[in-house]
């Protein structure tokens, strides 16, 4: 043992400790997360943010049309199907993204279609032949009773269990709080439900419903009018209702439809979400939805047909002005190629902020309206089948946490009629809504995907303990501009905008403050039937 260090030798016993210490660090190091796999995409607000300078292409190409429609969301395409079944076929749909459809967009992974955005149709009133129409024509509803209510195809009506919440560590049927709500504040619930369902049978003194889809056929009487100068939170306080779990609830709705809470929403919308559904059926009431896997892209699908050879997809309109012989010069960019056609009526079926980068001064007579969009994130979670430690209700459709920031989870499969065996898809949603729109959009743009999944996890484990392994991948959506905030005073807004410029038509829900499929397919109609009109008379 000569020569040797006895005082930096080490036992066997201990190398091998250090050995293993060091060859299991990695391990310790690694993520709960590390093997899910998913990225960030969203719309394209790489190109859209191209609007904010000046793009310096000459047109390549020059064209002529009657009608241009800039924006391939259910307004635009509404719009140019409204038209050519009037016989007005001169018709371009100029659509900024690779494939139509707004915020009703769509996935598909090996297991099933997902949606991106828009999920579902409540029933819609009997008094809407125009909607009822389109979906009979496209199979949704099959034929009418004697009384005259539709019967809606059995496939598309949501699959029973269709909604649950987890509270008080069960599942209970339903999203109203019951399970573990104190009998005081089942009384408020019941009361506030009540008080709902009387503005819904409510008429105005014009004769017209309080409340109602779409929201230009509303009453203006003024009993019902001045809920649009407060706040949703505002009148809750008036009328005394305090209970916790309904003001979740509702905090859940508005976010839901809105993007946002109860705080910055008009007591005249927030009234409107519970008092404008009065769908009847030989087979569903209000109450009920239509639902496809991949969402309302289904809808937008059927909505285009016969329409491909009008869409022009990666257009970016950069330019709508008036020539010298009063026609609409509309320039945009697909690809490096820059092309202008000569519209005589262009409809911006666009939101608001976009059009005021597009057009010219002198055409947009809208710009007064300033409407604000809260962010959204949407996220479809590929999950491999697991056993629920949890009790009560089973999978549903619709499946929320209370007391999360997340509005919970859709399961794509659901309306599968052959349900897969051994996966599922999730549809997650979340809004950003506690601060202003600019910087929550700021917030939710900032986050990584790594950020992401741990939000997810955090909010879905509080009812699936172990669901972090059972995830194989989570793909993340963003929306910059989610559906428009129906601030206090935006029915007012409205109600007070110029007329616009002859050659000019909106079609955008923008301009109803009501973002949902119904309201964005009336949008398209009136416009398309103002140009109808002017053609009657010779634009």
């Amino acid at each position: 043992m000569s020569g040797v260090d006895t005082n930096n030798r080490i036992s066997r016993k201990s190398f091998i400790a250090q050995v293993a210490a060091f060859t299991l660090l990695p391990l310790a190091c690694k993520s709960k997360y590390s093997h899910i796999k998913g990225s960030i995409l969203g719309a394209n607000a790489t190109k859209g943010h191209q609007l904010r300078r000046e793009i310096p292409q000459l047109p390549h190409t020059k064209s002529a049309k009657k009608v241009v429609i800039i924006g391939g969301g259910v307004s635009g395409l509404s719009a140019a199907r409204q038209l050519q079944k009037n016989g007005v076929t001169d018709v371009v749909v100029l659509e900024m993204n690779d494939t139509p459809g707004g915020n009703s967009l769509s996935g598909k992974n090996e297991i099933t279609a997902y949606p991106w955005g828009a999920h579902y149709l409540p029933i819609p009133d009997c008094a809407d032949k125009e909607l009822l129409s389109f979906l009979h024509s496209c199979g949704v509803i099959t034929g009418f009773n004697k009384n005259g209510l539709p019967i809606y195809n059995e496939e598309y009506l949501c699959f029973d269990p269709e909604e649950r919440l987890f509270i008080n560590g069960y599942w209970q049927e339903g999203l109203i709080p019951k399970f573990g709500v104190p009998l005081a504040e089942q009384a408020q619930i019941k009361r506030f439900l009540s008080e709902m369902d009387n503005y819904r049978k409510a008429i105005g003194n014009d004769g017209k419903d309080a409340f109602c889809i779409p929201v230009n056929k509303c009453s203006n009487d003024y009993t019902y009018k001045r809920y649009d100068e407060i706040t949703f939170e505002q009148y809750l306080k008036q009328n005394n209702y305090n209970s916790t779990h309904l003001i979740w609830y509702l905090n859940y709705c508005t976010k839901d439809d809105f993007g946002a809470g109860i705080d910055k929403v008009s007591a005249w919308a927030g009234i409107h979400y519970f008092a404008a559904r009065k769908g009847k059926a030989e087979n569903a009431s209000h109450d009920d939805v239509l639902t496809w896997p991949e969402g309302n892209k289904w809808l937008v699908n059927q909505l285009q047909k016969g329409l491909e050879g009008q869409i022009i997809t990666n257009a970016l309109t950069y330019s709508v002005k008036q020539n010298q012989k009063e026609k609409i010069e509309v320039t945009y960019l697909n690809g490096d190629d820059a092309h202008l056609i000569e519209a005589d009526v262009v409809v911006l079926a666009t939101p608001n902020f976009i059009n005021k980068h597009i057009v010219e001064q002198e055409l947009l007579t809208h710009q007064q309206l300033n409407a604000n969009a809260m962010p959204w994130m949407v996220a479809n979670i590929t999950v491999k089948r697991f056993f629920e430690y949890t009790k009560g209700l089973p999978l549903s459709w619709d499946n929320v946490i209370y007391g999360n920031a997340g509005l919970g989870y859709i399961n794509a499969t659901q309306q599968h009629l052959n349900q897969p065996s051994d996966k599922n898809v999730f549809t997650f949603y979340y809004p950003f809504c506690n601060k202003s729109a600019a910087e929550e959009r700021q917030r939710a743009l900032g986050l990584s995907h790594k950020d992401w999944v741990e939000i997810i996890i955090k909010e879905l484990e509080m009812a699936h303990l172990d669901i972090v392994n059972h995830i194989e991948q989570i793909d993340v959506w963003i929306w910059g501009h989610g559906m428009v905030l129906p601030e206090p005073g935006y029915q007012k807004k409205l109600a007070s905008l110029q007329p616009a410029h002859p050659r000019i038509k909106y079609a955008h829900t923008d301009f109803s403050g009501i973002s949902i499929f119904e309201e964005a397919f009336h949008q398209g109609i009136h416009a398309a039937n103002e140009i109808i009109k002017q053609y009657a008379t010779n634009v």
